[in-house]
């Protein structure tokens, strides 16, 4: 339902004691935020710890290191860090030192909520055509819209809840993946090691490993006679983490001509540009269209287990064996010829599945908790459209 005319700043979802408050005010960010310099919260030194202060920045990097140094912290929270060369910004509710004198500190005037003001000004846009610089000084002649500041308090802790709950979420997530990566140097012998340390009981006593070259154990790029007329094209970009982002059709003649990989139920794709990504995939659709994966994959197709295989070409230990062999600094790359010469470690068969289900029990988990966060994540975004107000005419 649009908006009345007369009623432009107004939000579509509003708590029932705001509904008859009347439109949001306009003003000035300068009118509701004070900032200060950070010469007395700069790190001296980039000599960075495992612990001690965070050190940030605004862009994504946010948490560069540690400090060990105990002058100059930052401590009147919360605070809202603003980068004048990019406008990127960070709500920060932990003690804290900045990197350089690019950063300023924000805080709120009066009586406004810093947390309500951090959300609706992060999703401000900011035309930066006409400078090369972003002084906050500039910045803070933008106008923005907001209401008395008990709306404002109702709105942070609406928007706080769910952050918490996505933090707990996402902490729980990252959990789950330094349990399995602990879990597999366990279920894997390391180096110099027959036997893993870690043994389902029934196989105890079974002895040691055999290892092999990955070409021993899988086909490496089965010959692939002719592409089908059309098929879903999976190029480095389509796959993240073991998940296919996307799915697209092409016909065999608009094609790249690095569509070559035809694949079928069982086959692994192994990124092989920046393998320390991890961006590989096991294939297992049951859809009708045939897939063809990039050259910059190597195609594998197991002789025994390949959800044992599948793991196996993510423990660390593999991974380190593929960057050792491969070729670049800035994007390391490796042939399917020298993948196929790297030893990998083989159990029997029945161990090989018993390995490949614990693991992908935890990958399942993780991956229903990962659906769960990016639901809250969609969830949040829709209710701060609806919470905040948009002009028939804005583009925000």
């Amino acid at each position: 339902m649009s908006r009345p005319k007369n009623r432009p700043w107004v939000p579509r979802l509003r708590f029932p004691e705001f509904r008859d408050a009347g439109a949001w005010e306009a003003k000035e960010i300068q009118e509701c935020l004070e900032y200060e310099r950070p010469d007395r919260f700069i790190v001296n030194s980039d000599n960075y710890h495992q612990s001690g202060t965070p050190v940030l920045t605004a862009n994504q990097s946010f948490i560069l290191g540690y400090t060990n140094e105990h002058d100059g912290i930052c401590n009147h929270l919360p605070a809202v860090i603003f980068d004048d060369f990019t406008t990127d910004m960070k709500y920060v509710d932990f003690p804290f030192k900045v990197k350089s004198s690019a950063i300023k500190i924000l805080r709120t005037k009066e009586d406004n909520n810093l947390s309500f003001l951090y959300e609706l000004i992060y999703r401000m846009p900011f035309d930066a055509s006409q400078h090369k610089r972003h002084y906050i000084s500039e910045y803070q002649h933008q106008v923005i819209r907001l209401p008395h500041p008990r709306e404002q308090n109702k709105i942070a802790a609406c928007l706080s809840s769910l952050d918490a709950l996505i933090t707990t979420l996402s902490r729980k997530i990252d959990t789950l993946k330094e349990h399995k990566k602990g879990l597999m140097q366990q279920l894997f012998p390391q180096e110099g090691e027959t036997v893993p340390q870690l043994r389902f009981p029934e196989f105890r006593d079974a002895g040691a490993w055999g290892e092999k070259r990955l070409d021993q154990v899988c086909k490496v790029n089965p010959k692939t006679e002719s592409l089908p007329d059309k098929f879903v094209y999976i190029d480095l970009e389509s796959v993240e983490a073991g998940n296919l982002l996307q799915k697209n059709f092409v016909s065999r003649s608009a094609a790249p001509s690095r569509a070559q990989r035809l694949l079928k139920n069982g086959d692994i794709i192994f990124q092989l540009v920046r393998p320390y990504q991890k961006n590989n995939y096991l294939f297992n659709e049951v859809d009708c269209p045939s897939y063809v994966a990039s050259t910059g994959y190597a195609q594998l197709r197991a002789n025994q287990s390949s959800t044992y295989l599948y793991q196996y070409v993510h423990a660390e230990s593999f991974v380190e064996k593929v960057l050792s062999k491969s070729e670049g600094s800035n994007y390391p790359a490796i042939s399917s010829g020298e993948l196929s010469k790297i030893l990998v470690w083989l159990p029997e068969p029945h161990e090989q599945q018993k390995i490949a289900s614990c693991l992908s029990s935890l990958d399942k988990l993780i991956a229903v908790k990962s659906r769960k966060l990016d639901a809250l994540g969609t969830h949040k975004k829709g209710l701060m459209q609806q919470l905040f107000p948009v002009t028939d005419d804005s583009t925000q």
